[in-house]
């Protein structure tokens, strides 16, 4: 093969790459940053695990009707 080929086929294959990889973390950040977006929003009704972790709360059907769920709820 001419060495013309294997740039042109490193050069797809590199970018296939840096698409699948990128694409990955773009849509991991995303789901997290939306997710973070909700939770300061008080959207999403939330537990605070850890220090670094937090759990989301299913809402019960009367707060889901009423609308009464609170941003944060702490466990004493």
């Amino acid at each position: 093969m001419e060495p013309i080929y294997w740039y042109v086929i490193a050069y797809v294959v590199g970018t296939g790459c840096g698409v699948f990889f990128g694409f990955k973390y773009g849509v991991a950040n995303g789901i997290v940053n939306t997710i973070e977006l909700l939770i300061e929003g008080g959207f999403v009704k939330t537990r605070d695990k850890n220090a670094d972790e937090v759990e989301l709360v299913k809402l019960t059907f009367e707060e889901r009707l009423n609308d009464t769920a609170n941003a944060e709820t702490k466990d004493n």
